[in-house]
């Protein structure tokens, strides 16, 4: 093998390996139908650091209403009241499930949500997405760097 099929083998698997392990965030979009008066809740797993952008709109016949909650990990729980849609980060300070709550306190009809939320992992406060970006543009200016090395010895 020459010193290029053996750069080019190193590089390849550097670029593959980097991209399996980004896995930069997660989004999930579904849409639940609530019976009247009953509850549905929606567990997330996230970690400490994590941001968690929730957005969800509620849709029914007469009224748009339903009582929001959200339940940390450590037991702590912010309560939104009746809301008709929702549009709103938080970030995680605590590793564990953390669920969303939403009740249909209307006893005459079903309501729709239909719910979005995004996941976005942080490596040293930045984006992990965006801190891969930094560590791949590096590899490739090393990797550069060694091929006009490369280039000079012959």
């Amino acid at each position: 093998m020459t010193k290029y099929k053996v750069f080019f083998t190193i590089f390849l698997f550097v670029m593959l390996s980097t991209v399996y392990v980004v896995k930069s965030a997660n989004a999930t979009t579904m849409s639940v139908k609530i019976p009247k008066g009953e509850k549905i809740s929606q567990t997330i797993e996230l970690k400490e650091g994590d941001q968690l952008a929730i957005q969800f709109t509620v849709i029914g016949q007469m009224t748009n209403l339903i009582s929001f909650s959200i339940s940390f990990p450590n037991s702590a729980q912010i309560s939104y009241g009746e809301v008709t849609d929702i549009s709103q980060t938080l970030q995680c300070n605590a590793t564990g499930e953390y669920i969303l709550n939403f009740k249909n306190n209307d006893n005459t009809e079903d309501k729709l949500v239909t719910l979005n939320y995004n996941i976005e992992h942080y490596i040293f406060g930045i984006p992990k997405l965006f801190f891969f970006a930094i560590i791949i543009a590096l590899i490739c200016l090393v990797m550069i760097a060694a091929i006009a090395l490369m280039g000079k010895s012959i």
